[in-house]
């Protein structure tokens, strides 16, 4: 009796310690849920409605084209002024990458940093950083700029590549000041985009 029990208690004793500790430490890491679309699509505000309804769906949030989804930030740190482009990842309220690593963004001119940017701008938490978007108009080069508060620095781990997550609405104002259109909120210069529904190509989805 127990040379049958005691290899079953010793199979027990690995499922329930290293093989259920390895499932929690997997479930409790934002970037195992998340979802990566392939592609580009046409997704409207009411496809958007539709999924964030489903029981499965923890966050969901628009994602613009990512050819305009970027910005130079420009960083003078100790007399020595520093630039790096980085892609612009859209977040708000519940997003789990965020709530596990740093801090979401409440104001539309705050950013959070991924380590790899703050490192190589000589930036931290609490500093500010100049934001510039740049476009061709009829073969004119224009540039405006936006001044960003950093509120928080994720780790290596969370995120490794050059990245800043800023809510949404800067995202949206930066695709369109490509486009050729201004932005009222931030204050550039530009005709008035179309009053149509906004079709995004992309989203961030975490289960």
């Amino acid at each position: 009796l127990a040379a049958v029990l005691a290899p079953l208690l010793v199979l027990f004793g690995v499922k329930s310690g290293i093989i259920n500790t390895m499932v929690d430490r997997l479930v409790q890491d934002p970037r195992n849920l998340e979802i990566s679309p392939v592609g580009s699509g046409h997704y409207d505000q009411q496809w958007f409605a539709t999924l964030a309804k489903r029981p499965g769906a923890a966050f969901l949030i628009p994602q613009t084209r990512s050819i305009a989804a970027n910005m130079i930030l420009y960083h003078q740190s100790n007399d020595k002024p520093r630039t790096l482009a980085v892609d612009l990842i859209p977040t708000d309220a519940g997003d789990p990458l965020l709530e596990k690593w740093g801090r979401v963004p409440q104001e539309n001119n705050a950013v959070v940093l991924s380590d790899s940017v703050a490192r190589k701008l000589g930036v931290a938490a609490g500093q500010e950083v100049e934001g510039r978007v740049g476009r061709s108009v009829q073969g004119r080069k224009e540039q405006v700029s936006i001044d960003l508060k950093v509120i928080a620095v994720l780790p290596l781990e969370a995120y490794p590549r050059d990245a800043a997550f800023v809510r949404l609405a800067l995202l949206e104002a930066t695709e369109d000041y490509r486009d050729g259109f201004g932005s009222a909120l931030f204050g550039w210069p530009g005709k008035s985009r179309p009053d149509q529904p906004r079709v995004y190509p992309s989203f961030r989805l975490y289960a």
